[in-house]
């Protein structure tokens, strides 16, 4: 990992625009100390948002991917201590979780930033810095992996039918959706009905299983397009979907898609080739 940021907490928000090159990842660490009697918490984290020359690719909050990254396969750590050191580590990657191959390619004319809003943490903390660092990686960029907010209200008991008009989406996130008084969810892509249950309990059960998880989760529900991690399955149009409410309440929903770089896929094969030319040059030299 290389440092490219480090930022006083008492800043409360940072904007970073990424030099040219190919990265495999992002990593984004606050380590704070809080005051007397003060604890951090994720929710308190704020939002992170990647920005792709004019359009956000990810726009969430940095709790939301700090679930995620426990979800597939990591430990991203969440340690907070009262009136003591706190750390919050989260990462982004270009890809889906199962694709070691895809980079970020940020090319001369590429606009590339991350803003992260950390406000709400600069009163309870003492001293402490916000990080950022990056993984160098060659490879291509044949897409990119987007996550973005919607949200389910429902204004009393019963079922909300609502749909989500893009290409490709690779999987939904339910934020703490027993707290929010979810007891059903149904979601139908492409006319296939692909969740159907009516007991939240047993469509969590599965979550957590097919995830690996080692001890319950219940403050996070992903719902996988791609199980078979065959890509090629995610390809497809509008989801719908049916979440049924308990009572009155707002359900934060987050949906990941994959999008066609176009002509990026060109220029990362050809910005590969010439990287791996110069490091195999030196490495004769």
């Amino acid at each position: 990992m290389r440092l490219l940021s480090s930022t006083n907490v008492a800043n409360g928000q940072v904007t970073y625009t990424f030099p040219s090159g190919q990265l495999g990842m992002i990593q984004v660490v606050f380590d704070v100390v809080t005051l007397a009697a003060q604890i951090l918490t994720l929710d308190l984290c704020g939002n992170v948002r990647l920005n792709w020359t004019g359009e956000d690719i990810i726009n969430v909050p940095v709790r939301l991917i700090n679930l995620i990254n426990n979800l597939y396969g990591g430990c991203s750590e969440a340690t907070f201590g009262l009136a003591g050191v706190n750390r919050v580590s989260i990462f982004l990657t270009p890809g889906l979780t199962y694709d070691a191959k895809t980079v970020y390619d940020i090319g001369q004319n590429d606009n590339v930033t991350l803003t992260l809003d950390f406000r709400n943490i600069v009163p309870l903390c003492a001293s402490g810095t916000v990080k950022i660092y990056a993984k160098d990686k060659i490879g291509t960029m044949s897409y990119i992996h987007k996550i973005l907010p919607k949200f389910c209200i429902s204004q009393a008991a019963g079922q909300v039918p609502d749909s989500i008009p893009v290409n490709n989406i690779s999987e939904l996130y339910l934020d703490d959706p027993a707290t929010n008084l979810i007891t059903g969810v149904q979601v139908v892509k492409d006319n296939i009905t692909v969740v159907d249950s009516q007991s939240l309990d047993d469509l969590q059960a599965y979550n957590n299983y097919i995830h690996l998880v080692e001890t319950p989760v219940t403050n996070i529900l992903a719902i996988d397009l791609g199980e078979s991690k065959d890509i090629r399955e995610l390809i497809g149009g509008t989801l719908t979907y049916r979440m049924t409410f308990s009572g009155a309440a707002t359900l934060p929903l987050y949906y990941g898609f994959i999008s066609n770089t176009g002509q990026k896929l060109v220029e990362s094969q050809n910005r590969a080739a010439k990287m791996l030319s110069v490091k195999t040059n030196n490495s004769i030299s």
